[in-house]
């Protein structure tokens, strides 16, 4: 496998790796769907799926919070503090919140994965189905979150970062991006 192609449009593999993201968490509702239709059983079908999940969310979802926090937020939020910025998406600065709710959604993994290893060594069948059941209800929120969270960026975030910054730094932060994926193997390399 080569080195993958140097990124040079930022916001368009920023929309990229969304889309991937989101096409995961499709896959895990799917899961979900058959979890709360099939019980116990469907677990053991259901495994490689949410094992996959997970491990997206390590790795490329790490890498694309990291490429928004480390590559585009930091040149993005100093002119956001002279301008305005009023959405329906963000109650705080729009990096203020999105920051927060990257530490929401990783937190909400980490109990949906504690779920989920608690699943897998559970015998008693009644424990399994209120295990289940938090599972289903958990990670519903994390979809529902994600997806908000996504269009929030895509129809405000990104936009409003393509008209503020300027040619050098859209090049810094495909810098940045570009730098993060030497470091970590991910499906998001093109």
């Amino acid at each position: 496998m080569g080195k993958p192609a140097a990124i040079t449009d930022p916001f368009k593999k920023l929309v990229e790796c969304h889309d991937q993201i989101l096409k995961h968490l499709h896959i895990f509702e799917n899961a979900l769907i058959d979890l709360e239709q099939n019980g116990t059983h469907a677990f053991k079908r259901e495994r490689g799926n949410i094992r996959e999940t997970f491990e997206f969310f390590h790795t490329d979802v790490t890498l694309h919070t990291r490429d928004e926090e480390h590559g585009l937020f930091p040149l993005l939020e100093p002119k956001l503090h002279r301008r305005p910025v009023l959405n329906p998406h963000f109650d705080r600065t729009p990096i203020q919140a999105i920051g927060e709710q990257h530490r929401k959604a990783e937190a909400e993994t980490q109990r949906l994965e504690i779920l989920n290893s608690k699943l897998g060594t559970e015998v008693d069948e009644a424990k399994c189905a209120l295990l289940i059941e938090e599972f289903i209800k958990r990670g519903r929120v994390l979809i529902a979150f994600y997806r908000e969270h996504i269009r929030g960026e895509n129809e405000a975030i990104f936009p409003l970062a393509e008209r503020l910054l300027t040619g050098r730094e859209k090049a810094d932060v495909a810098r940045v991006m570009n730098a993060h994926r030497g470091s970590v193997d991910s499906k998001l390399v093109s």
